[in-house]
């Protein structure tokens, strides 16, 4: 929870960050694009239904900030610097990411699709994903790419790009994920079934209005993976029915999370251990970088989480992003 601005947006950030760094794929398409008319305004119901998880991110808030958005488009561009090559710019193209999480039996970890709004030269991204240049990414057959229920891509091109799959609906959406993901957001398209079909609590979630990101999760709906009830501190998700997690990016970050669980006393244990883990906060100020504020509260059978971390601090945050990384 101990996150800046960068942090709490990067899962869904480096997905958009696989376009602009696909620039030397390993050859040109097999087949031109049979590009269908399809309909795609709406990513919520791009994305199928019975997932794990539901996230977004205003992307355009985000680079907009004046705490955060110029050191973020910077570090993003270290990260991907043939950015240019397809005349791309996450900073100035990318508009909303919208992302979910989907549970797959016997996998450790799950698959994620995304879909990005914003600005896509489709030509000049097709030859940047499908042509000149090094052996870095290739093409995923077309129609190979396999959805849950057994429906393929149909005439959508797929490539895979540094282990993901990205895929241009059209000039204002691109799809991004797992491979099996990917399949079954194309099939929706292709078989005409681009409707709302994700949980509803999750939807509701995800449209809170003014916030810079938000993260949603029902585990009371949806079964939680083995992965995590075996791995995670029991305290914590035996008894978790829901997640909300929800950041804006103004002045500094303030980030807000409730979590619900099944009665008061897991609630207070769950409360306890994260009170434990925040101890670790103060390694933070080893490097200059100070949370204005850290709360953690049970309250009936919900914990509530409040962070906020100032301008300066989250500036430095973002300048020892590339250290950590190990960016050159």
């Amino acid at each position: 929870m101990r996150v800046g601005c960068a942090a709490a947006v990067a899962p869904a950030l480096a997905l958009a960050m696989l376009l602009s760094s696909s620039s030397g794929c390993a050859r040109k398409p097999d087949a031109e694009i049979k590009a269908p008319v399809v309909m795609t305004d709406d990513a919520l119901a791009l994305l199928p239904g019975e997932a794990l998880a539901l996230g977004t991110v205003d992307a355009r808030a985000v680079f907009a900030s004046p705490s955060a958005g110029a050191d973020l488009a910077k570090l993003i561009a270290r990260v991907t610097p043939l950015a240019s090559v397809a005349d791309w710019r996450v900073e100035r193209d990318l508009d909303r990411v919208t992302f979910a999480l989907y549970n797959v039996p016997n996998q450790m970890g799950p698959d994620v699709a995304a879909v990005l709004i914003g600005r896509f030269n489709r030509e000049k991204l097709r030859q940047a994903l499908g042509g000149n240049g090094s052996a870095t990414s290739d093409k995923a057959t077309s129609g190979g790419a396999s959805a849950a229920g057994g429906s393929g891509a149909g005439d959508f091109e797929l490539y895979r790009v540094n282990g993901a799959v990205v895929s241009v609906l059209s000039e204002s959406r691109v799809v991004v994920g797992s491979e099996r993901a990917v399949g079954s957001v194309l099939a929706r398209v292709r078989d005409h079934r681009v409707t709302r079909d994700l949980t509803p609590s999750l939807v509701s979630a995800v449209e809170t209005a003014g916030a810079s990101f938000v993260f949603a999760s029902d585990a009371a709906s949806t079964p939680m993976p083995s992965y995590v009830a075996q791995n995670a501190p029991s305290a914590l998700v035996s008894t978790l029915q829901s997640v909300r997690i929800m950041g804006t990016c103004t002045n500094g970050i303030a980030l807000g999370a409730t979590a619900t669980y099944a009665n008061a006393n897991s609630a207070a244990s769950a409360a306890s251990m994260l009170k434990k883990y925040a101890n670790a906060s103060a390694l933070l100020g080893l490097m200059g970088i100070r949370l204005q504020k850290l709360d953690i509260q049970s309250d009936g059978n919900a914990v509530r989480i409040a962070i906020a971390m100032d301008d300066a601090s989250l500036r430095k945050l973002l300048a020892s992003a590339p250290e950590w990384l190990g960016l050159p």
